[in-house]
């Protein structure tokens, strides 16, 4: 009886971790999602604003209104 006791609360302690592992891995991944997505956007702004859409377009290079 004990035995299985012992057992049942290991096992939901062994799930708790698990758990949090999980949880921060998927953190890890959303911050990194996020990071990549603020690299992609600052490399579409520059590419609007750098020294090579200046030349190609006759009006001031400028950030494009939304």
């Amino acid at each position: 009886m004990i035995y299985k006791w012992y057992r049942l609360i290991s096992k939901r302690i062994i799930s708790k971790q698990s758990c949090l592992i999980r949880r921060s891995r998927v953190m890890i991944k959303r911050t990194r999602k996020r990071q990549i997505a603020k690299a992609k956007h600052m490399m579409a702004w520059h590419d609007h604003t750098s020294y090579e859409w200046s030349q190609w377009w006759k009006r001031s290079a400028r950030k494009p209104k939304r």
